[in-house]
């Protein structure tokens, strides 16, 4: 996953938060946007303290079904929402100037990435 991807991401979450909001006023309605969960879509990256297992999520996100409107599913991802709020605040996250590090730093990954995969020859050997 790019930071522009993650970057991407973020601003869907916003999208689907506001929606919840404004349906929420309506019907029962509660939002749970976690961070990242190891699935097919995240190449099943491994699970740890930041990166949740699917069925662990649903798990700890059902506990709050009731309780809240918004949740980020488990008290990790609560934790690192919170951390992300306090050390890069959404008008700075959401600024040009941080959108256009993010993007440049998307593209030179995947200059490196296509450079590794240029070096690699099919069927040569190195000794």
């Amino acid at each position: 996953m790019t930071w522009l991807t993650a970057l991407t991401e973020i601003t869907s979450k916003q999208v689907v938060t506001g929606a919840t909001a404004g349906i929420g006023k309506a019907y029962a309605c509660e939002c749970v946007a976690p961070f990242m969960v190891s699935t097919s879509m995240t190449n099943h990256r491994p699970v740890n303290f930041f990166v949740r297992s699917a069925p662990g999520l649903a798990r700890e996100a059902l506990n709050t079904v009731g309780h809240c409107s918004y949740t980020s599913g488990c008290l990790s991802h609560a934790l690192q929402n919170t951390a992300l709020t306090i050390l890069l605040p959404d008008w700075f996250r959401m600024s040009t100037f941080l959108v256009r590090k993010f993007r440049n730093f998307a593209a030179a990954s995947q200059r490196d990435v296509t450079v590794c995969k240029t070096k690699e020859t099919p069927g040569a050997k190195e000794e």
